[in-house]
């Protein structure tokens, strides 16, 4: 599946764009790496990604932070990213990657499809999601798609998926996880937020700690960030 500007296109029109422009012998190598905590999968999909004429295997490691250090003087166009279905070190990961290699475009490798980890991913900067039951040649197509088509965003999942990608409109903050978060990005301490929202502190805690899971933050000013990122009403 496919998104361009929040439209979808069926594999047709992927293929399509694969092939519009010179021979895959012709093009610039595009660099690949390949982040995934299963041996056998990383290093099967490395022998059958460098089989490709135009693409070009750089790294491949078992988690995030070995691949920030390793990729960080040579990041790669393409990151492949195994994601392992929790949603606060996805999202950790996936910041620190993109510290990292600013650069690179990341395909999320899923083990599932859930419309609204599909949709939290996207909004953070991945370029691709796509689940592990896709084929080699969905792949291939995804990697070419995303380097030489710059506003591309692909989605591979099950059209029940989609449609709740569509449909969902659960926020990723609660109501009140985002009075509190607009208050920190205002400058409150959390005595202040407790005082302004008529809450007790340790529950202003307790919301901050669920705010940074959900986005994947590390202390305060991280978290607004993010949030500015994400584009939640009211965060800037």
């Amino acid at each position: 599946m496919f998104y361009d500007d929040v439209t979808s296109a069926g594999k047709d029109h992927l293929s399509d764009i694969d092939h519009e422009t010179e021979s895959l012998e012709d093009r610039k190598p595009i660099d690949v790496a390949i982040v995934h905590e299963e041996g056998l999968f990383r290093e099967g999909l490395a022998q059958l990604l460098d089989k490709e004429p135009d693409i070009r295997i750089v790294g491949i490691s078992d988690n995030g932070k070995e691949a920030q250090r390793r990729l960080h003087v040579h990041p790669p166009a393409v990151l492949l990213v195994g994601s392992d279905g929790s949603s606060s070190s996805e999202l950790e990961e996936l910041h620190g990657l993109q510290n990292a290699c600013p650069l690179s475009k990341i395909v999320i490798l899923a083990a599932q499809d859930d419309p609204r980890r599909v949709k939290h991913l996207l909004s953070f900067g991945a370029h691709a999601y796509i689940t592990r039951s896709t084929t080699i040649d969905e792949l291939l197509t995804t990697i070419r798609v995303i380097e030489h088509h710059q506003d591309r965003v692909v989605v591979s999942v099950s059209r029940d998926t989609m449609n709740g990608i569509r449909t969902n409109s659960e926020p990723l903050l609660s109501t009140r996880e985002m009075e509190v978060l607009t208050l920190v990005a205002e400058g409150m301490r959390n005595s202040q937020v407790a005082r302004k929202l008529f809450i007790a502190e340790g529950t202003v805690k307790r919301h901050l700690t669920n705010i940074y899971a959900k986005l994947g933050a590390t202390f305060r000013t991280d978290a607004v960030r993010r949030a500015a990122k994400a584009g939640l009403s009211g965060i800037a």
